[in-house]
């Protein structure tokens, strides 16, 4: 407290300008009094005083001061009420902080609030402390000269005191946000008032050097510098991270991140699970907390690998809440992988440690010096009386750049990345089709058979590795990367449900018992930054749906074998050489056995024309998604990949690569996906059909047949009808749907038949 000097012009009564000197520094007596001290302030329950209700008076004693004086001194009772709310804010946030004796939580924001009133509380002392020394000098009138120097404060107190209060009101609650305190005092600085203007400026300079210290030490070290969870990137708990492993990211990514924020409330203890989970630095760690990371989770090198992964595709957040205003979502979301991207590059060297590096060697991935500039760049960005929201969007896009350049060399020079893409297309799109042609030939008798639960992926292992050894597989250093996997129910749902804009649905099935069939892939470090569990859930659903197109097209294969034997039996039995039995007139026999053979001829006409129909359509089907979509998508990706040097424009490209797979193969509409499972249906009981019958034709069901041919055709116009329209064709942007569509009119056949039947 500032010393006052009692050498002042008495007013009316010695010692009274004295005592209202003191008031106005918040120490009252007993001529102006505040009925606040009666309460006890060291009771957690106590608020501070509203702004409009001013608990500072005159004393009644005073009865001789005229009217024009005692509204000279209401007037400056009220600064007074405001000054010592203001100070008491102030003495609160700078106690240290005990969880036991208080309720409402710590906040650096509101202790860089407090800093920065402090100066200001300074400032209006010194202030006094001169005029009172100005009074002690001046014969003028005490009271209006008083108020006269104290004007400008008439209108920064008050306003100080709105902010405390409302940060107060709602620091015990859970609508508490430091972007609230930021986004009021950014309109604060913009008040018509200049002294609220300025006052509101510096304060506000005080908590963005909190917020930039966060951003540069999230983007220049990968740390989180947050131990109360009040910046606007948070770790996700385990529960929310896995929820963002199986959400395909798109346009309504920002409302997801919504509701993820507020889903941490009835956690026992958030910070610490969130912080286990996506390895973040808890708070006081230390430095070298940071550069662990997901290291910690396991003691292997592909533990560690697959806890890096997670961390990189959902171990942090955006909280939306937290944003100030002039932090766009497009900048906090850039924010979140400049921090992201630098966990990777700083994850240490050696085995396990994916080559990562930081450490200031000389074939470092994120070299030292370069992020030292950056570093100086926030610095001096810190320095200016007034942040510059054009010049941090510039410095948060250099570093996003730099990062993302740094990732790109690492997965496309180092890691192999164009590789192992073709391998993904060999295995996962079926790309090498003499290995899955093979495979389906060595394993068509287990396949015959049920799946045994506890040994079906090492059953599976046979076949797969006898087809490897007969064809161009054989000596693919990338082969032992994948291998299959019969899902369990649960897994098959997780795995096949398509989650578009509509409501989720699975692929199209053809076998209940063998279509759970997963290729995993075992990718070295850092492709799975590129290829995490959501994209390769994608490509196992395009795996599926091409596996299953070749089992359908081999399964007609068959059924043409075995229709082509019994034609040679039906063609035998009708042969004339057949001999008359004794006591039969002469031509009762041929006439018979031409009546009954000229019904199964018929009926075997009918079971030809059908799997030629099926054939057509399974064959057009995987020459379209094989050749036309795969192959020219691929194409179009690998032109990318090496044109572009930016691991944001590498993820884009990949992205829209898998989007344009899963939508022009259909995988997306699901009513198109119904439809394919109706003809996947139509074709796996026809082949049940011709199995069931032999080699006799006699034993073909008629109502049968002619129940899947009344079935399959209209299925496969319904299929038509869907992809031929010029809807269909305009939203898909497929250039090759029409070649498709052409290809299945063959002869106009579907044109000419009109409404199926």
């Amino acid at each position: 407290m500032v010393k006052l000097t009692q050498e002042v012009v008495p007013f009316d009564e010695s010692g009274l300008l004295l005592e209202l000197l003191f008031a106005l520094v918040g120490h009252h007596g007993d001529l102006f009094v505040d009925d606040a001290d009666r309460d006890d302030k060291d009771d957690e329950t106590w608020q501070l005083p509203r702004p409009d209700e001013c608990t500072v008076h005159i004393s009644e004693q005073l009865t001789w001061i005229s009217e024009s004086d005692r509204e000279v001194l209401a007037d400056l009772m009220l600064l007074s009420f405001h000054f010592k709310a203001v100070s008491t804010f102030v003495e609160w946030e700078h106690a240290p902080w005990d969880p036991h004796q208080r309720t409402r939580p710590p906040s650096v924001y509101r202790r860089a609030l407090a800093s920065g009133l402090t100066e200001l509380l300074d400032d209006y002392r010194c202030t006094l402390h001169g005029v009172a020394r100005q009074l002690g000098a001046e014969p003028a009138p005490a009271l209006p000269s008083l108020k006269h120097h104290m004007w400008e404060y008439m209108d920064v107190l008050p306003a100080l005191h709105s902010l405390v209060w409302a940060q107060e009101a709602h620091a015990h609650g859970p609508a508490y946000s430091p972007a609230a305190l930021v986004n009021a005092l950014a309109e604060g600085s913009r008040s018509g008032l200049p002294g609220v203007r300025q006052v509101m400026g510096r304060l506000l300079w005080h908590c963005n050097q909190v917020l930039m210290q966060q951003m540069a030490a999230w983007m220049i070290h990968g740390m989180l510098q947050d131990p109360n969870r009040e910046f606007f990137i948070n770790p996700r708990t385990a529960a929310q991270a896995q929820h963002a492993a199986h959400s395909t990211q798109g346009p309504g990514q920002a409302q997801q991140r919504e509701e993820e924020a507020g889903a941490t409330g009835g956690e026992s203890d958030p910070l610490a699970s969130a912080y286990a989970f996506a390895g973040a630095d808890r708070p006081g760690a230390g430095a070298g907390a940071g550069d662990e990371g997901a290291g910690a989770a396991g003691g292997s090198g592909r533990d560690q690998d697959e806890a890096a992964y997670r961390e990189w595709h959902g171990g942090f957040q955006v909280n939306p809440r937290a944003l100030p205003l002039y932090v766009s979502h497009d900048l906090a979301d850039t924010v979140l992988f400049v921090g992201r991207a630098v966990r990777v590059l700083r994850r240490p060297a050696g085995p396990g440690g994916g080559g990562g590096g930081g450490g200031g060697g000389p074939g470092e991935l994120l070299p030292l010096h370069e992020m030292m500039q950056f570093g100086q760049a926030f610095t001096a960005l810190q320095a200016e009386p007034e942040l510059s929201v054009p010049r941090l969007e510039m410095l948060v896009e250099a570093l996003r750049a730099h990062v993302a350049r740094l990732l790109w060399r690492q997965l496309v020079g180092r890691a192999g990345l164009l590789p192992a893409l073709c391998a993904l297309k060999d295995y996962l799109l079926l790309g090498r089709g003499d290995f899955w042609q093979t495979f389906l030939e060595e394993a068509r008798g287990l396949m015959a058979a049920p799946p045994r639960p506890t040994s079906a992926d090492a059953d599976l292992a046979v076949p797969f590795a006898r087809s490897a050894a007969k064809t161009s597989a054989e000596g693919d250093p990338l082969l032992p990367a994948f291998a299959l996997h019969r899902c369990t129910a649960a897994e098959a749902e997780q795995e096949f449900m398509i989650r578009s804009s509509a409501a989720p649905h699975p692929v199209p099935p053809l076998d209940p018992a063998w279509d759970p069939l997963v290729l995993r892939v075992g990718l070295d470090w850092p492709l799975g930054l590129l290829l995490g569990a959501d994209q390769l859930r994608r490509y196992n659903q395009l795996f599926a749906l091409l596996l299953r197109l070749r089992r359908m097209q081999g399964g007609l294969e068959e059924a043409w074998q075995a229709l082509r034997t019994m034609d040679r039996e039906l063609m035998r039995t009708r042969s004339d050489g057949r001999q008359r039995p004794r006591g039969q007139p002469p031509g009762a026999g041929a006439a018979a056995g031409a009546g009954a053979g000229g019904a199964l001829h018929m009926r075997m006409r009918e079971l030809q024309e059908l799997r030629n129909h099926m054939a057509h359509l399974v064959a057009n089907l995987q020459i379209y998604i094989q050749t036309d979509v795969i192959e020219a998508s691929f194409s179009a990706l690998e032109d990318r990949i090496s044109t572009c040097q930016d691991f944001s424009e590498l993820e884009r490209a990949h992205h829209g690569f898998l989007s344009t797979l899963m939508t022009q193969s259909f995988l997306t509409v699901r009513s198109l996906c119904a439809i394919l499972g109706d003809v996947f249906a139509d074709v796996r009981t026809f082949c049940q059909l011709v199995a069931r019958c032999g080699c006799d034709p006699a034993r073909i069901d008629p109502a049968a047949l002619a129940k899947v041919r009344a079935d399959f055709l209209r299925h496969a116009g319904a299929l038509y009808n869907n992809i031929s329209s010029q809807r269909m064709i305009d939203s898909f942007r497929a250039p090759h749907l029409a070649q498709l569509v052409t290809r299945l009119n063959y002869n106009d056949w579907y044109s000419l038949r009109g409404q199926p039947a």
